[in-house]
């Protein structure tokens, strides 16, 4: 059988290419770009800035 993993607990900006380099890992999520103080402040530019940078970091 076929099984993939979405890794949420954990992963930062520095550690989530090492996540993403396990074949079986297909995507991950992180807390640390979607903080709740930054929704309560409607800061989405902030929240976007940190998701790109996720990206950047991941390729």
């Amino acid at each position: 059988p076929t099984v993939s993993f979405v890794p949420t607990g954990g992963i930062t900006k520095d550690n989530i290419k090492e996540y993403l380099s396990f074949d079986k890992v297909i995507a991950c999520g992180g807390s640390w770009m979607v903080k709740d103080s930054l929704i309560q402040n409607g800061d989405f530019t902030k929240i976007t800035e940190l998701a790109r940078e996720a990206r950047e970091v991941s390729q």
